[in-house]
C-alpha cells in the first residue's frame, strides 16, 4: 500500500518536473535528497532496533527456559529433612542431598554449554 502510494507520487512528480524552472528543480532536488537521506537513516535505525529486539527476545526465551529448569529441579528436589535417628536415615538424607546437588550441577553445566554456544 505504501509502495503504491510512493509510486503514484513519483509518477506525478515525473509529469510535473518538466514544467518547473531550473531554480524550482534545484530546490526540489535538494529537498528530495534530504528526504531520501532521512528515509535511509530511519530504515537503518529501524533495522538496528529490530535486531536489538530480536536479540532481547532470544535472551528472554533463554531466561524463561532456565527459569523453568530451575523450577523443575527445585520442585523435584523438595524433601523433608528427616531427623537422623539411625544410620539408614542418615544415608537416605545424604543420598537425597547428593541427587539434588547432581541435578543442580547438571543445570549449571547445561547453562554453561548453552552460553558457550552463544558466544
Amino acid at each position: 500500500m505504501v509502495k503504491e502510494l510512493v509510486t503514484q507520487i513519483q509518477q506525478s512528480g515525473d509529469r510535473i518536473w518538466p514544467s518547473l524552472c531550473t531554480s524550482e528543480q534545484e530546490e526540489l532536488s535538494a529537498e528530495h535528497q534530504l528526504a531520501t537521506q532521512s528515509l535511509k537513516n530511519t530504515l537503518n535505525l529501524a533495522r538496528s532496533r529490530k535486531a536489538q529486539l530480536d536479540q532481547d527476545s532470544e535472551l528472554w526465551k533463554e531466561y524463561l527456559t532456565l527459569k523453568e529448569r530451575v523450577r523443575h529441579i527445585a520442585g523435584r528436589n523438595k524433601f523433608v529433612d528427616d531427623a537422623v535417628s539411625s544410620l539408614p536415615s542418615l544415608h537416605s538424607n545424604i543420598q537425597r542431598i547428593t541427587y539434588s546437588l547432581n541435578d543442580i550441577q547438571v543445570l549449571i553445566n547445561c547453562q554453561f554449554k548453552d552460553n558457550m554456544n552463544l558466544n
